[in-house]
């Protein structure tokens, strides 16, 4: 059955069946005190007024009326618990995606501290080596060169410059000790 609740008929129903919206709401942990109590009780009205718009019986007889009330609470309880939920999964959308400017200023925080480091570092590596071997790190480091471009840029073999490489990289073994301890 499909009636209308209207005007003349809405303060008095709304009296008489107003608890049952309350009492959703204590069930479902909604209290007076939060922000957004007076939105569910408005959408608790709206599903109040809803299934008395759908109950397919007559509410004159009385076992209609308590058949209604059980009715009218889980169209209510419905309605609030999909509400909930909506909020429940805005809140996780939220909460899910931190702030990209706060993302980003630890990000350069820890860049510029990291370069910093770096370069102290690279700084106290090029002082245990000679000439040589400081061009050869600034040219495979530095520059990126590959064995093959460094080879040619100084006229020598490829066997040569892994000669180099290994003989740098047992000099500043120490380096890299000294970095797997911190």
């Amino acid at each position: 059955m499909n009636r209308q609740l209207t005007d003349a008929l809405a303060g008095d129903f709304l009296l008489v069946h107003e608890s049952v919206v309350y009492g959703v709401l204590k069930a479902c942990h909604v209290a007076y005190t939060q922000a957004h109590f007076e939105d569910y009780l408005q959408i608790g009205r709206l599903a109040l007024v809803n299934a008395y718009e759908v109950f397919p019986d007559h509410l004159s007889d009385e076992q209609n009326y308590y058949r209604f009330t059980g009715f009218a609470y889980q169209r209510v309880r419905w309605a609030i618990l999909d509400e909930l939920r909506k909020a429940a999964k805005e809140r996780e959308r939220e909460c899910a995606l931190p702030d990209a400017s706060l993302l980003e200023e630890r990000f350069l925080i820890d860049s510029r501290e990291e370069a910093v480091v770096h370069a102290d570092l690279f700084q106290a590596m090029l002082a245990c080596l000679n000439a040589k071997e400081k061009q050869y790190v600034v040219d495979a480091v530095i520059s990126r060169l590959s064995v093959s471009a460094i080879a040619q840029k100084y006229g020598v073999s490829r066997k040569t410059v892994y000669q180099w490489k290994h003989r740098i990289s047992k000099k500043l073994a120490h380096f890299k000790t000294d970095l797997k301890g911190n």
